[in-house]
């Protein structure tokens, strides 16, 4: 409720953003959600209306349950493959959400997700498998007059299955193999005058710089360290 606030930096290493935790914060524009954080909790955003843009994060999970319900200003959104599913009115009366991005991790699309969205011109869904997706989802949008953009290979199981069947256009996209998995978090340790990394997905590459006084760049496990740092 604080309706002056205009900006907000959230830092690195926080994973929740609790619900209504920006609850009626009319006033805020942006937000950059860090690679952190992997919880947006219910309500989070709810009727912040002039907030026009925000950027996700690669760790988000969960978008929860009217998560940015009522966010007039909000034009476009771009999901993270780290999301699976998106919860029931999450993007609510979204009355200016023109684009939207669901990367092929989505499974999961609830009820009125992107209901009451009338300005959607184009929808990006790079699910090879259409998601499962409540009848619902699009409730008082009216796609019809919005182009959906899937995989070439897909078209068709999406023309056939409610409610992307009620889409006025379909469009095919030429959508790259999903060859990269996303590495688990990386553990350091100091030992002997030595730093060394480990991660439980196999056969990564670990990349480093250190410094000062003197920069030391390289991969590898480990880094030998002959000086403070």
């Amino acid at each position: 409720g604080c309706s002056g606030l205009k900006s907000v930096t959230i830092s690195e290493g926080i994973t929740t953003i609790m619900g209504y935790t920006f609850e009626g914060c009319s006033s805020l524009t942006s937000v950059i959600i860090p690679n952190s954080i992997k919880t947006i909790g219910t309500n989070a955003f709810y009727k912040c209306t002039s907030l026009s843009s925000v950027m996700f994060g690669n760790s988000v999970e969960l978008i929860g349950f009217c998560s940015f319900w009522g966010c007039k200003s909000l034009t476009s959104v771009t999901i993270p493959n780290s999301v699976t599913s998106i919860s029931d009115r999450a993007f609510y009366d979204c009355t200016s959400l023109k684009t939207v991005s669901i990367p092929y991790s989505v499974t999961q699309i609830g009820k009125s997700s992107f209901a009451g969205c009338n300005a959607l011109t184009d929808i990006y869904c790079y699910a090879r498998t259409v998601p499962n997706t409540n009848i619902e989802a699009f409730k008082n949008t009216t796609i019809a007059n919005v182009t959906l953009h899937v995989p070439t290979e897909s078209v068709y199981a999406y023309q056939t299955t409610e409610p992307w069947s009620g889409f006025g256009n379909f469009v095919a996209m030429d959508v790259e193999p999903e060859l990269l998995e996303k590495c688990a978090t990386p553990t350091i340790n100091f030992a002997d005058g030595k730093l060394s990394f480990d991660c439980e997905t196999e056969d990564v590459e670990f990349i480093f710089t250190a410094t000062p006084p003197s920069k030391i760049s390289g991969s590898g496990n480990d880094i030998n360290l002959s000086t403070k740092y």
